[in-house]
């Protein structure tokens, strides 16, 4: 068997081709289905040119086509290149002719975006319009349709891969603008397979991968995956698709462009799904309120299937993955890394002590410290993560980005994406925060995600972001923006809740400026969006702010 997703999706259609592979709403397809529609869209890209290496962007929002166009994609061995749907006019032109895209899908309502830069994307060939929710859109100037590629099925359009293609996935742009980063297919699909081990099975050899689909299929086991966040961002595919497609199983999208807790529990009782995706506490707060309320009414979802909720991206807090598993007999799955490579995780269940952003690290896993030297785990120095299970190849078209980025250290390829942490006393990983955010003020360096963590332990805080703004005394000053809950709006103030965290957080680290907002915005996946934030502050601090001493 060839480690390349189109050759293993292949195989599992001519096995288990009756099996569910896609639902989304009352659509469903089987894995012959998607196989076959993801022939027939192949087949027009080859007709569009698209072979070994090209890049096809796909800029869509959640959805069964999301995942047949990817799966085409494999199939002319091209290479997927994941587009923000909130990106407009530069971001987008950034990333098309970053990416050299030669083809895009996407969904009508977003065509015109593409359109608008079109006359700055020389390498882009064709537009595909994709209907949403089967829903057309008038008046979309699309090369062509969704229908109109699925009209011709060629089986002879399908390629077969190398383990040497490769998969890319561009960064968020959360520092700086998006990064592609590259991975050899065959590492990447093996790193794939860690989706066993977060069910709970056995992680399959190279070998065993057919074998262990079927075995569990046999036994009844069968994986219904929802990914709650999205398919464009890596925890949504990676977590959310690859890993439930790798083990046969099915991948459920949400209807609907915004979380709704509530509906996602309902579609997760009725579709029997056994494992949920999310990003930290932005989403699995709302689970856990949904769940409370549920109970407290005397109509509690049936997730008796569920096994798995699996995060990663950001915080998830020790009090809400608690919440979480009163109602819950799963297996919490925390990951820590980022698109650059995986570092530590932490799985817990019931009777499992929880700790905010305490982690097991990967094997390999090393910190580094400023000087360059390796932090030794009896240290309470801090140090730059330094991850080795799988190392991509690189950024595209970026070597010397990729150059400090992806470091040799003994010998062995190590990426340094940014994030630092600190050893604790038993060898876990306990995560400071990403150092392109880190506040120095008065030569004390103060991580964003640690302020924000100890500021929603306060009951009365629903979110909070944190960053740094100019200050004449200090080099810089911590300044938060929060949002409280709903009905505790009006009872409290910045001075009393700052007041309140001071007795679990340094003062030093304790927020100076604090502006009190209805809701935090974020960017779609749950991740912090600091800019956002530094504007809510400084814009209009004089309004709603209050600076303290």
């Amino acid at each position: 068997m060839t480690l390349h997703f189109a050759d293993i999706f292949t195989r599992t259609a001519e096995a288990f081709g009756d099996d569910p592979a896609l639902a989304h709403g009352a659509r469903r397809w089987t894995w012959t289905e998607f196989r076959d529609q993801a022939v027939r869209i192949a087949t027009y890209l080859r007709d569009q040119g698209v072979g070994p290496g090209d890049r096809v962007g796909i800029l869509m929002h959640n959805s069964p086509e999301y995942l047949i166009a990817q799966y085409a994609i494999f199939l002319r061995r091209g290479v997927p290149v994941n587009m923000n749907y909130r990106y407009l006019g530069d971001e987008l032109a950034h990333l098309m002719n970053d990416s050299d895209s030669s083809v895009v899908f996407a969904h009508e309502e977003l065509a015109s975006r593409v359109i608008g830069v079109r006359h700055r994307t020389p390498s882009l060939r064709a537009l595909i319009g994709v209907p949403e929710d089967g829903h057309l859109v008038e008046g979309v100037s699309a090369d062509a349709t969704w229908a109109e590629c699925l009209h011709t099925y060629d089986l002879g359009a399908c390629l077969d891969g190398s383990e040497d293609d490769t998969y890319m996935l561009y960064t968020g742009g959360t520092t700086g603008l998006p990064k592609g980063v590259v991975f050899r297919m065959a590492d990447f699909v093996r790193r794939s397979f860690t989706g066993y081990l977060y069910r709970g099975w056995d992680v399959p050899t190279d070998d065993e991968l057919m074998s262990a689909i079927t075995e569990h299929r046999h036994r009844g086991d069968r994986r219904v995956s929802i990914p709650a966040c999205p398919l464009m961002h890596g925890t949504g595919m990676w977590l959310g698709a690859f890993y439930a497609h790798l083990m046969g199983g099915c991948v459920v999208t949400l209807p609907g462009r915004s979380f709704d807790a509530d509906a996602m529990w309902e579609i997760a009782s009725v579709e029997r799904a056994d494992a949920v995706t999310i990003v930290g506490d932005a989403f699995a707060k709302p689970m856990l309120d949904a769940l409370d309320r549920a109970a407290n009414a005397g109509k509690a979802f049936d997730l008796s299937a569920m096994r798995v909720i699996q995060s990663s991206g950001v915080m998830w807090s020790a009090e809400v993955q608690s919440g979480l598993l009163r109602h819950l007999d799963v297996r919490l799955v925390d990951s820590m890394g980022s698109t650059e490579g995986g570092m530590a995780r932490r799985i817990v269940t019931r009777g499992t002590p929880i700790e905010t952003a305490r982690f097991e690290p990967l094997a390999g896993t090393k910190l580094i410290a400023e000087d360059g030297s390796i932090v030794p785990k009896d240290s309470s120095a801090r140090g730059r993560i330094a991850a080795s299970a799988v190392v991509p190849l690189g950024y595209f078209n970026d070597p010397e980005k990729s150059a400090t980025t992806f470091v040799e250290i003994g010998g062995v390829r190590h990426a340094m994406a940014g994030d630092w942490a600190v050893w604790a006393n038993d060898g876990t990983l306990v995560l400071l925060g990403r150092g392109s955010n880190c506040i120095n003020t008065a030569g004390e360096k103060v991580f964003p995600e640690e302020v924000e963590e100890a500021m929603k332990r306060h009951p009365a805080i629903v979110d909070c972001l944190v960053v740094g703004l100019p200050d004449e005394r200090f080099n810089e000053r911590v300044a938060a923006v929060i949002s409280l809950e709903p009905s505790l709006v009006g009872t409290t103030d910045a001075e009393a809740l700052v007041a309140d965290v001071k007795t679990w957080l340094s003062s030093y680290k304790l927020p100076r400026t604090v502006r009190i907002v209805e809701r935090i915005e974020r960017a779609a996946n749950g991740k912090a969006d600091y800019a956002w934030a530094k504007a809510a502050i400084i814009g209009e601090r004089s309004a709603e702010g209050t600076k303290l001493s």
